[in-house]
């Protein structure tokens, strides 16, 4: 537990202006939002990824059309802890945010199969695992 706080801590700063400045990339949709992953941000941390997901829904909920979550992953074990999350009014994460929310203690979740969520953890692994070069 210590070494998540400590994650979260080191995090924590980076946490505020990723949203507006990053660079989306689509990894999969559904019949009501589109999910995407800032791959250039991604980072290894003591054995785990943290890594952001933006989701952009196609109808507002409550006067939110999309959303910003940091996740820490373990691709080893496939499962991942939701660190933060902010809300905001317009899509792709713009506009004033509406509400933010700082987990002081995540805990692990496995993704269901075939999920939007474990599309999403299995392309934020692939991406820092190391590629083979054959000659």
């Amino acid at each position: 537990m210590k070494k998540i706080n400590l994650i979260l801590s080191l995090i924590f700063f980076v946490m505020c202006s990723l949203p507006a400045y990053a660079k989306w990339t689509q990894v999969t949709s559904n019949d009501t939002a589109t999910f995407y992953v800032n791959f250039e941000s991604i980072q290894r941390i003591d054995g785990h990824i943290n890594f952001w997901v933006l989701i952009d829904s196609l109808k507002p909920t409550n006067g939110v059309l999309s959303t910003t979550m940091n996740y820490l992953g373990d691709c080893r074990l496939l499962r991942y802890a939701i660190l933060s999350g902010s809300r905001y009014p317009k899509p792709m994460g713009k506009g004033k945010t509406s509400s933010r929310r700082t987990i002081k203690f995540p805990k692990w979740y496995s993704p269901q199969p075939t999920s939007e969520t474990e599309t999403i953890l299995k392309a934020a692994c692939k991406h820092l695992t190391p590629k083979v070069h054959r000659s």
